[in-house]
C-alpha cells in the first residue's frame, strides 16, 4: 500500500514538472519528467511482484496450516481445533483441504448441510464439493482488492510508459525546433 502512496505522489510531481517543462519549453525539466516516469514504473513492476508473491505465499501457508490442523482433527492428538475445522467447513460450506475424500473413512458432520444430517451420516455423495483451502486463506473483499489493486497499477504504470513516450517526443521536438531557429 505504501509503494501505491509513493507513486502516486511521484505522479503528481511528475504531472506537474512536465506541464511546467512543456509550456517552458524547458528541456531539463522534461528530462528530469521522463526520469522521474520510468523510475515510477520500476516502482510499480517491484510493487507489483512483491504484492503477486505475497499473496502466493500467503495461500501456501495458510493450506499448509489448515492441512495441520486437519491431522490433529483426524488423529484426534487434540480437540482444541475440532471446533475451529467445524466452524470452517460450515461457515463456508467446504469440505477438507484439498477435497472431501482426506476425510475418508469417516466424514465429519459439519461437511454436510443440516437436510442431509437428519437421514443418516454425511457421504461423499452428501458432502460439500468444495475444498477450504482455496477459500480459507484470505477473505474474499482482501482477495478482490488485491486483484484490482494489482489491475490498476498495471495500467497506471502502462499509461506512464506511454507519458514517457510522449514527453521524449516533445524532448526531441523542442531541441529540434531550438536547433532550427538557432540557424
Amino acid at each position: 500500500m505504501i509503494w501505491l502512496m509513493t507513486s502516486g505522489s511521484l505522479v503528481f510531481f511528475c504531472s506537474a514538472l512536465g506541464i511546467y517543462g512543456a509550456i517552458n519549453n524547458n528541456r531539463s525539466c522534461l528530462i528530469l519528467c521522463t526520469v522521474l516516469t520510468f523510475t515510477n514504473y520500476i516502482i510499480h513492476v517491484l510493487g507489483l511482484s512483491s504484492a503477486f508473491i505475497s499473496n502466493l505465499i500467503i495461500e501456501r501457508d495458510a493450506v499448509e496450516e489448515l492441512e495441520f490442523r486437519r491431522g490433529q482433527y483426524v488423529y484426534h492428538n487434540t480437540t482444541d481445533f475440532i471446533p475451529f475445522m467445524d466452524m470452517l467447513q460450515r461457515t463456508f460450506s467446504c469440505c477438507g483441504v484439498k477435497d472431501v475424500t482426506e476425510w475418508l473413512p469417516e466424514i465429519p458432520a459439519s461437511c454436510c448441510a443440516q437436510q442431509y444430517l437428519r437421514n443418516g451420516n454425511c457421504t461423499v455423495a452428501r458432502a460439500f464439493d468444495r475444498s477450504c483451502g482455496s477459500l480459507a486463506y484470505v477473505s474474499w473483499e482482501e482477495q478482490s482488492f488485491t486483484l484490482y489493486e494489482a489491475a490498476l497499477a498495471s495500467f497506471v504504470a502502462t499509461l506512464q510508459l506511454v507519458f514517457g513516450g510522449f514527453t521524449i517526443a516533445i524532448i526531441r521536438s523542442t531541441s529540434s525546433y531550438a536547433r532550427a531557429a538557432s540557424n
